[in-house]
């Protein structure tokens, strides 16, 4: 849909369509998260856990209206627009803004919406996404494909919304790191292991698998969540060969003593309960062992009654590493970064710290 701004629009007609193929995994996949669904109160049982650290609590408790989405995702309902029918990281996309949280049933009438607002392209994203192109290296240049409902504004080639300007700035920190910068000595390699907690619809696995072929990536999410990333990825990222796993699993990773170069949170502890975070922190002390790290990025959600979630994390992490935040160089959006380890701070000279 071309502007009179000069700036192309991709909208839901201009979706590339999923193939046979692709569509068929992505049945696949939602009606096989449905089966953790249905059968996750038996296996917590099984597994002797304790339920109130186990099912969804805090600000994911199972009133919330937001999971009929995915319970019509897992029944296999509208899954060629996936991205439209769930917000992860506070924009939605159907709206192209904040709000509202749950986006109209009918595809017609987020297609209406997002015809008034493609003729008024999103400056803050537009300008966000300029300055962060600026910074990132090209091979972290990396675009949504226009799939699954994925709209934006085109700008060389790359489909920018704010959620790209979201993500992209996540690779930034994570190039500042050493994590994605090939020139450091603590760089991901093919053949590294990432455990992400809470994935949201994929899009950062999605980034890392592109940016460092062959890394053997684990979601980790409460089935309700996990509809979204394991079909987005299992049609986008079909050989990155993805290991998709309900939250209840996480104590058997730890009993088998995993080992992960990197575990990764974004967003979600700081709407988990206390409990459920210093759960998850317990294991992930034992699954980064003595030369993994844990990547965390949450926001102070006391305001809302919510977590501050640093300030458990770092009751079980000797070594803290802030990477950026709010009032701080760099300025983050999505809260203050984090790197975790057990053992003492990197010495790597490609590495950056943040100033005050």
């Amino acid at each position: 849909m071309p502007l009179a701004t000069g700036l192309r629009f991709v909208s839901l007609s201009d979706q590339e369509p999923l193939t046979e193929a692709e569509r068929a995994t992505a049945i696949h996949m939602a009606g096989w998260v449905q089966g953790l669904l249905e059968n996750r109160d038996s296996r917590i049982a099984q597994l002797g856990l304790d339920p109130a650290t186990w099912l969804p609590a805090a600000n994911w408790h199972r009133a919330q209206p937001f999971y009929e989405a995915a319970l019509r995702l897992m029944r296999g309902e509208g899954v060629e627009w996936l991205r439209l029918v769930m917000s992860f990281s506070g924009f939605a996309l159907w709206s192209m803004s904040r709000e509202p949280l749950l986006p109209p049933t009918d595809i017609m009438a987020i297609d209406k919406l997002l015809s008034a607002r493609a003729s008024t392209p999103d400056e803050v994203a537009l300008e966000w996404c300029g300055r962060l192109r600026r910074e990132l290296p090209e091979y972290l240049r990396i675009g949504p494909p226009a799939k699954f409902g994925e709209v934006g504004w085109l700008v060389e080639d790359i489909i920018v919304n704010q959620d790209t300007a979201i993500y992209w700035e996540r690779l930034g920190v994570l190039y500042r790191a050493g994590l994605l910068d090939r020139n450091a000595s603590s760089r991901l390699k093919a053949g590294a292991r990432i455990l992400e907690i809470g994935a949201g619809y994929g899009a950062l696995a999605y980034y890392i698998q592109r940016a460092v072929p062959g890394v053997r990536y684990t979601v980790l999410d409460i089935p309700e969540s996990l509809v979204y990333s394991a079909v987005y990825l299992s049609v986008l990222n079909p050989d990155a060969a993805t290991i998709f796993l309900p939250n209840y699993e996480f104590p058997a990773l730890v009993q088998d003593n995993q080992q992960f170069d990197l575990v990764i949170n974004t967003l979600s502890m700081t709407e988990m309960s206390e409990q459920q975070v210093r759960t998850y922190c317990e294991g992930i002390k034992t699954l980064i062992g003595a030369s993994g790290v844990f990547f965390e990025q949450n926001q102070d959600g006391r305001h809302v009654g919510l977590l501050n979630a640093r300030d458990i994390v770092r009751d079980y992490f000797p070594n803290e590493e802030l990477l950026g935040g709010p009032g701080l160089t760099p300025y983050l959006t999505q809260g203050f970064a984090t790197i975790w380890s057990n053992s003492s701070g990197s010495d790597d000279p490609h590495r950056s710290t943040p100033a005050v």
